[in-house]
């Protein structure tokens, strides 16, 4: 009788714990939201994971100002884009006022005309990305993307800090997860 009960209430638990509904623990700002019938955490702006933390190292040691190694009168960003297609050194380009800069790598990506948190977001749709340089000017704000990180770039891109740039070093990713974990260094 008891061997029957005990088994009749250890079937009740595994039921109840396999229709279970995990709520994770929101930490670091976090808020709960529910998802496709799933909870998970919204992180503020430029954290992330599971547990909301920052997964960027800032550095203040240099600015970088990249320059493009060719410049163009287009039409339109699509010509811009064209053109960077067919020439084997251009790694990303965009349209500014009308010309066409092209890049090589390690910059993966320029923009000269966004917002710092849709750098970030950029940056962090990108698996390639290391290292986010940003830029507040008095009328625009530039975005480099990099896929090296800092001491990796090359010198002739680097120069003394200055308050209105901002590097950001991008933290290793957590391969079984996908997340960003820090770097503890």
């Amino acid at each position: 009788m008891n061997n029957l009960l005990c088994s009749a209430l250890l079937i009740s638990v595994v039921l109840i714990l396999t229709d279970a509904v995990i709520i994770p623990d929101c930490k670091n700002g976090g808020t709960l939201v529910e998802e496709n019938g799933k909870f998970k955490c919204n992180c503020p702006l430029n954290t992330f994971g599971d547990d909301c933390n920052c997964r960027y190292k800032y550095s203040n040691v240099k600015s970088l100002t990249p320059r493009a190694y060719a410049e163009r009168t287009v039409s339109d960003s699509a010509k811009c884009d064209e053109n960077c297609a067919n020439d084997t050194k251009c790694s990303t380009s965009t349209t500014w006022l009308g010309t066409c800069l092209r890049y090589k790598t390690p910059i993966i990506f320029v923009s000269l005309d966004g917002k710092e948190d849709q750098c970030i977001e950029k940056c962090n749709e990108m698996s390639e990305c290391k290292t986010i340089c940003t830029q507040n000017h008095t009328r625009n704000f530039s975005c480099y993307l990099f896929n090296v990180t800092l001491d990796k770039i090359p010198d002739n891109m680097k120069r003394p800090y200055k308050a209105n740039y901002k590097i950001r070093i991008r933290t290793e990713e957590n391969p079984a997860s996908g997340a960003l974990i820090p770097i503890s260094k």
